[in-house]
């Protein structure tokens, strides 16, 4: 049965560690080459290789025993930590038109940066992780630093290879896939990616998506028990305050866009 992210969670609360003007576009990139990015001490290196992934058929985080099916993932950078408020400061003064008080409705559901004011953010919470973002507005951002946010398999095997600060304990972490339920099932064994378009075509037509994208990890609200390899789906649009992101870099996207 399918699970939908939802505010009022019934699990107990047991985590409280704490478009360019007129245009509807991801914004103009900042300079930012491969080199810069691999040499980033922002960012671990993820090695190509076979990992056992969960199937996720029953799609039920209360549930511990989960099929396991070999799924190979090329070499990839991630962000050692979500993206920041400092960070997210940044994008939205470079591009004003996914600034708190300007963001096209159809791209958020409300609550975008909810606890901003005056489009910055609270004071003494730069340096944590942005919260209240929606899917559109996460991949605007990653584009505009050059980087995309991760694939489901990446996700799930850098939370297996370790190296990063707080992933799947802290917030829920938007992935790439659209969401199916059973795709794990029968998914190809090398770079899935859910929702049967390719990689290109995602990247370069985010704002036309309108299914229900994946999100990973677990957030304040979560069961400590299921933390780490909860999984979940919620409209693109979503925002909340245990809802943030990180950013990947691969050098094979080129080839995969092909």
């Amino acid at each position: 049965m399918k699970k939908r992210l939802t505010i009022h969670c019934c699990v107990p609360i047991v985590w409280l560690t704490l478009f360019l003007s007129g245009c509807h576009t991801f914004g103009t990139r900042q300079e930012a080459t491969g080199d810069d990015l691999r040499t980033s001490p922002g960012m671990v290196l993820i090695p190509a290789g076979m990992f056992q992934m969960e199937s996720h058929e029953d799609d039920d985080m209360f549930i511990q025993e989960k099929i396991l099916h070999p799924v190979y993932v090329d070499a990839f950078y991630m962000d050692k930590r979500e993206v920041t408020n400092v960070q997210y400061k940044r994008f939205i003064d470079a591009n004003p038109t996914w600034r708190k008080d300007r963001i096209d409705p159809k791209f958020h559901d409300g609550d975008y940066l909810k606890w901003w004011r005056d489009n910055t953010y609270p004071q003494g919470r730069g340096d944590r992780a942005v919260e209240n973002v929606s899917w559109y507005a996460a991949m605007a951002y990653a584009a505009w630093v050059g980087k995309r946010l991760p694939t489901e398999a990446e996700w799930e095997k850098a939370a297996g290879e370790g190296g990063m600060y707080y992933l799947g304990i802290d917030l829920w972490e938007w992935c790439l896939d659209e969401y199916e339920s059973d795709f794990y099932v029968h998914s190809p064994n090398r770079n899935p990616l859910a929702g049967g378009k390719r990689l290109k075509w995602v990247l370069d037509n985010a704002t036309e998506v309108t299914s229900d994208r994946v999100l990973r990890g677990g957030g304040w609200l979560s069961n400590p028990e299921y933390i780490g390899g909860a999984r979940e789906s919620a409209a693109p649009t979503r925002t909340f305050f245990d809802i943030g992101f990180r950013c990947v870099w691969s050098p094979t996207d080129k080839d995969r866009q092909k």
